[in-house]
């Protein structure tokens, strides 16, 4: 399951600051829908999108399985707003989840995204969804249990 999110769900979150708080899965859609790929090959393919509050900001999770080998993911805040946030994923295999050491951290069946502002970086795992998002000013959100 890689977008281990299900509705209503509260995740607890701890900040750069040390303040431990909650954030709340405020929705989970899931569709099947036909799809084409670059070679005009019509197969079904997936997409999930998870809407969740996190500090006071809303942070959407969007996977497209195209099919048994590729994987879109997005992670985006702001989204309609000045300023959006997005770290993207594409074009990857469900073997590219594994071990990724980052900020003196290791986090397992993870990987490492990069955002669309430089020094902007998200863990995502496959189990726990995001683990950690750094923002280029310095300020972090870690997920905790």
């Amino acid at each position: 399951m890689i977008v281990p999110y299900e509705e209503q769900d509260i995740i607890k979150w701890k900040n750069n600051e040390g303040i431990v708080f909650s954030g709340t899965i405020l929705y989970k859609t899931t569709q099947i829908r036909e799809i084409s790929d670059y070679n005009c090959k019509s197969f079904e393919g997936e997409n999930t999108e998870v809407k969740f509050d996190m500090d006071g900001n809303s942070y959407y999770v969007s996977l497209m399985k195209w099919d048994d080998s590729r994987l879109d993911l997005s992670v985006s805040k702001n989204i309609g707003q000045d300023n959006p946030i997005t770290f993207d994923a594409p074009f990857f295999q469900k073997n590219n989840f594994g071990t990724v050491e980052f900020n003196g951290e290791v986090f397992e069946n993870s990987i490492k995204m990069n955002g669309n502002v430089p020094n902007n970086t998200l863990i995502y795992s496959k189990t726990n969804g995001i683990e950690f998002i750094l923002f280029a000013d310095g300020t972090w959100y870690k997920r905790v249990e």
